[in-house]
């Protein structure tokens, strides 16, 4: 399914837990961002989760007001460094449970230079040793990676890692294939893992209805979505 004007006009927007205005797009098969111009820079999050997406790109023009895009459940294998330069001012981004297989693919969200919150859970490239160093050194600005905040000794950590140029890149470059990929559900047998219960279930609604943080909501909505703790 393409993003016509219609579709954003047609889409639901509500103001999110961050008092951000949004327009939702979720579960609509889309396959390629168009015609986001066509929003008039109007809105502060734009959720396009569940989706049919393996590129990040197709984002016209500035979208100065964008502080949050969450495009989490789709099938992400590359982003676009042109398409993050006409995001300047986004601070939070979910890349939850895509295909990302290198580290090195996310390179582009340098672009992204107020970028503080970021989340890549669900994705193969998180089993390549110490991924949250990588990051930490690639992108200096970010307080918040995968719902843990960078404590100081991680920054540490990082600038040493960014010091030691051929293992830095080494971990950029390691692929994860999708086959080689297990997701924690898969790689946790039923006796580790503490499966939902309906009542557990009802619970976390509630919960994300009260959420205060787009960190909070996007915690506990992948909770939900996966099916376990």
């Amino acid at each position: 399914m393409r993003i016509t004007p219609e579709t954003i006009a047609e889409a639901f927007r509500f103001n999110n837990p961050a008092d951000e205005f949004t327009l939702s797009l979720r579960s609509q098969h889309i396959a390629s961002i168009e015609n986001l111009d066509t929003t008039n820079d109007i809105f502060e999050a734009i959720d396009l989760t569940d989706n049919d997406l393996r590129i990040l790109d197709g984002i016209p023009q500035r979208l100065l007001k964008l502080k949050s895009l969450i495009v989490a459940r789709n099938r992400i294998q590359m982003i676009d460094a042109k398409s993050m330069q006409s995001l300047p001012n986004l601070t939070h981004l979910s890349l939850i449970n895509n295909n990302l297989k290198t580290l090195d693919s996310l390179k582009p969200l340098a672009e992204l230079s107020n970028l503080e919150n970021l989340y890549i859970l669900d994705n193969p490239i998180i089993e390549v040793n110490d991924y949250r160093l990588w990051c930490i050194a690639t992108f200096p600005n970010l307080k918040i990676l995968d719902f843990g905040k960078i404590k100081d000794k991680e920054r540490e950590d990082a600038k040493k890692l960014l010091e030691k140029k051929a293992v830095y890149d080494r971990l950029g470059k390691q692929v994860v294939s999708i086959k080689m990929y297990q997701s924690k559900e898969e790689r946790n047998s039923a006796e580790t893992v503490k499966h939902l219960t309906l009542k557990e279930r009802a619970e976390l609604k509630k919960q994300i209805q009260k959420a205060q943080t787009l960190e909070e909501t996007e915690r506990i909505a992948n909770i939900l979505q996966r099916g376990y703790y």
